[in-house]
């Protein structure tokens, strides 16, 4: 899908694939942008390039979230601390920590587990 919004930026949707690097780190980065101007604009995922070059447009709403590709889907304690999320919960605070710039990002991603490996 093309976006054609005023002053004739366009750009194309990114429909990323973690690499065998994002894998051994267990996460990537995902890059999200949206028209500013309207609230009913589509969210469109984007490449880091195209993150970087509208980052500072204020034609756009542009985000970055960290997505956890590798690791166990079910809360890991020691003793009775928290010691890290499941792996689907860890993904959707990472959406709630930029609700206040992006609000309908959840509805983007509804699969918090995409591109999920276990261990």
């Amino acid at each position: 899908m093309e976006i054609n919004p005023i002053f004739s930026i366009t750009f194309t949707e990114s429909y990323p694939a973690p690499s065998k690097s994002d894998f051994d780190t267990g996460y990537m980065l995902r890059y999200f942008a949206v028209q500013a101007n309207s609230s009913r604009s589509e969210i469109i995922e984007i490449d880091k390039q195209t993150y970087q070059s509208i980052q500072t447009n204020p034609l756009y709403v542009t985000i970055q979230i960290e997505w956890i590709i590798i690791g166990q889907n079910v809360p890991t304690y020691n003793g009775n601390i928290l010691a890290a999320d499941a792996v689907s919960i860890a993904n959707q605070k990472s959406i709630d920590f930029v609700k206040d710039k992006i609000p309908n990002l959840d509805s983007k991603l509804p699969n918090k587990l995409q591109f999920w490996r276990g261990y």
